[in-house]
């Protein structure tokens, strides 16, 4: 009896099982997902420091027998920077090559030491014909990503790709764990705006299908344990509404129809409801696929958690474009040990030692004959050696003529007379100099192409900036930037009008834009000195 049932064990198809990963700042969390059954498997997490990640990985490998499945994982928010880049007449296999000369690469890297990729965002309104030229690149450090992917690999999974987390709002949004079907048109499908509340930062995007139109991401502190007051209620309702009208009025031809915000804590409720009454759209909370059936409670309760949320969504599409991955995985070369290959590199090998053979005799002769050259030329140096140490000698006894020894006092006197003007200044006050020169730098450094400013006016009460721009939508990527700018913290765009739509005698168009936010304050020259790299979102 137990043959015959091992046998019939044998003939029942195995299930289709994906891992997802999500590695935060100092936890990991893992989930199995059994995708022709719908059964989330396991979804656990633990908390761990980065090195120390690689030995949790190993050990829910072996525990939960998961070697070998392909895996997929999904990045902190704080892993990678995001940008805007504007890449007209670039395939779409040569975007992954050309970002990293086009990005600004965050912090103190270098274009050698990132690593970067990209979507092409869709705008319905102003396509065309043409193709859309507007890319949201990732961009991360090319060691951070060789130590996450080292952990997955070392554990014994087969990394298929790591995806920002703006990718896992898509997947999510869509509520679809077959990401194989590929039936459904992007046409038809509702565009949808994911708001995804982390510990520090929220991101919104909104997509159709697996089209991605935009994505921004919001700074704002929340501790989800205490739940959402209602001031930042306002503002992440503020910010949706803000997004969701750019969406409205100048990407898409077909209006809002649905918001997700989530994954659910105290304060939820009320929040979904005024961001329902707002954007009058239909709300939910974010939750995993209901057609997903956890396998015991602990799952389920680990699968709502942000982390837990982050890891499940990477289960769930595996058919995404190449350029949405960071990670490539390399090529599968065919074996080396099949049969044709060894005769062949047999073959080879015999053929280059006699070659080496050859070779080796004909250097024996040439190298006997360059070894008696070298011998004389020896010789010779040697001489000259002999002649350069004799003219050293001489030179070391010779005194210093008095016309260089006067010119030497004179230097020193002037040195002296420079060094006791520049400790004068030691104790000259220099902490009231900010003015607003901060803001005006602040202008200059969040540098967004094809967009120029015509006029600024800074005061106590508001800043407004008008300016020209070949796109709309990067108006509201430059009012993005500033707000990321030390020099003005606490500055947010309440307004952001574009108009005056024109089509030059040339043919290039340009719009008229007006910023406009509560004025900014100056701030001592020391804040630039403390400057963090921003997040150039979005």
């Amino acid at each position: 009896m137990n043959m015959l049932n091992r046998i019939r064990a044998r003939r029942m198809p195995t299930p289709q099982r994906r891992v997802g990963i999500h590695f935060a700042q100092s936890s990991i969390t893992l989930s199995v997902l059994a995708v022709d059954q719908g059964r989330l498997e396991t979804c656990i997490t633990q908390a761990c420091t980065r090195d120390d990640a690689r030995r949790v990985l190993s050990q829910w490998v072996s525990e939960y027998d998961i070697k070998g499945l392909p895996a997929y994982v999904t990045l902190s928010r704080n892993d990678y920077d995001t940008q805007f880049v504007d890449l007209p007449g670039v395939a779409e296999n040569e975007l992954r090559a050309a970002l990293p000369w086009r990005v600004t690469p965050p912090g103190v890297l270098s274009s050698n030491e990132i690593v970067a990729t990209g979507v092409r965002l869709k705008n319905d309104r102003e396509a065309g014909n043409t193709e859309p030229t507007l890319v949201r690149a990732t961009i991360m450090s090319r060691s951070l990503l060789d130590q996450l992917t080292g952990a997955v690999l070392e554990a014994g999974l087969d990394l298929r790709g790591v995806y920002p987390r703006e990718t896992a709002l898509i997947t999510l949004a869509n509520q679809d764990i077959d990401a194989s079907d590929a039936s459904a048109p992007h046409a038809d499908a509702p565009p949808i705006m994911t708001a995804f509340i982390g510990q520090r930062s929220t991101g919104v995007a909104i997509a159709r299908g697996d089209h991605l139109y935009l994505s921004r991401t919001v700074t704002i502190d929340i501790d989800r344990d205490n739940g959402i007051d209602d001031r930042q209620t306002d503002q992440l309702v503020s910010e949706c509404v803000r997004t969701a009208t750019n969406f409205n009025k100048r990407l898409s031809d077909r209006p809002l129809s649905k918001a997700l915000i989530g994954p659910d804590a105290p304060g939820m409720d009320a929040l979904r409801d005024a961001l329902a009454e707002a954007l009058d759209v239909q709300a939910e909370i974010l939750a995993i696929p209901p057609n997903v059936t956890p396998a015991d409670e602990t799952t389920r309760a680990t699968a709502a958690t942000p982390e837990g949320m982050l890891a499940v969504a990477g289960t769930m599409d595996a058919a995404l474009p190449d350029n949405a991955s960071i990670y490539q995985p390399p090529a599968k070369d065919r074996s080396l040990t099949a049969p044709d290959r060894l005769m062949t590199a047999t073959a080879l090998a015999v053929l280059a030692l006699g070659l080496i053979s050859a070779g080796q005799a004909f250097r024996v002769h040439q190298t006997e004959a360059a070894l008696e050259t070298a011998r004389a030329e020896r010789s010779d140096l040697q001489s000259q050696v002999s002649d350069l140490q004799q003219t050293l000698a001489q030179r070391r006894e010779a005194e210093p003529s008095a016309e260089l020894v006067a010119r030497r006092d004179a230097l020193q006197q002037r040195y002296n007379a420079y060094e006791q003007t520049l400790s004068a200044f030691d104790d000259v006050e220099t902490t009231l100099t900010g003015g607003f020169a901060d803001p005006l730098v602040a202008l200059g450094d969040a540098r967004v192409e094809a967009v120029w400013l015509r006029e600024v006016s800074i005061n106590p009460e508001q800043m407004v900036i008008r300016g020209r721009t070949l796109q709309p939508f990067q108006a509201e990527a430059f009012a993005a930037r500033l707000e990321r700018e030390p020099a003005l913290n606490g500055w947010s765009a309440q307004r952001v009008d574009i108009d005056n739509r024109t089509e030059t005698a040339g043919g290039l168009i340009t719009h008229d834009f007006v910023i406009s936010g509560r004025g900014a304050v100056a701030k001592p020259d020391t804040s630039r000195e403390t400057e963090t790299s921003r997040d150039n979102n979005d």
